[in-house]
């Protein structure tokens, strides 16, 4: 277990860092992304991948099944940004649609789910889960803490308060 938690620990500082490097070299067009996207964000992409596959031994047989479906998809179209190629994308918008399938397994191992917990197997674009929505508002959350109270510095993540788990921890209260 503290193998597992340790692991979850270092796919999820890869994430964030990733996450924040690429929200601020947003894709614009396939032809400005390699202007904007730096090599640092890919590096940390690329690395998230690799992460990604030793961190998921207990998703569903399903779930490859579903990237793979899903890269199918992107094939052809990775360098669009994710919203020109899926629908219904909000937090992701202006990134490659090639980093999403990375981003989302990588979510699964920061909160300790699969897939099916935030969508709707095969209908990845419905908002029928609360779980999605809750999502989003944590993302944004996410930003407004570190924009107001970490000048932007990625000090904050999913993992500060999920630890690998659905439901977030409860971190003990300051002392006044």
């Amino acid at each position: 277990m503290v193998e597992l938690r340790f692991g979850r620990a270092i796919m999820c500082a890869v994430f964030v860092l990733a996450f924040v490097l690429m929200k601020a070299h947003r894709v614009t067009t396939g032809a400005d992304r390699n202007a904007k996207e730096s090599a640092v964000a890919s590096s940390m992409i690329t690395s998230l991948n690799e992460v990604e596959t030793t961190q998921q031994k207990d998703k569903p047989d399903w779930q490859d099944e579903a990237i793979a479906e899903i890269r199918k998809k992107i094939a052809g179209r990775e360098n669009e940004p994710a919203e020109k190629v899926f629908r219904d994308i909000e937090t992701f918008k202006g990134i490659a649609a090639s980093r999403l399938p990375g981003a989302m397994i990588a979510l699964t191992g920061l909160i300790g789910v699969d897939c099916a917990y935030c969508h709707v197997k095969d209908e990845w674009e419905k908002n029928d889960k609360p779980a999605k929505l809750t999502a989003r508002k944590h993302f944004q959350m996410q930003d407004e803490i570190l924009e107001k109270y970490f000048d932007k510095k990625n000090k904050v993540s999913c993992w500060t308060c999920h630890r690998g788990q659905p439901n977030a921890e409860l971190l003990p209260q300051p002392s006044k």
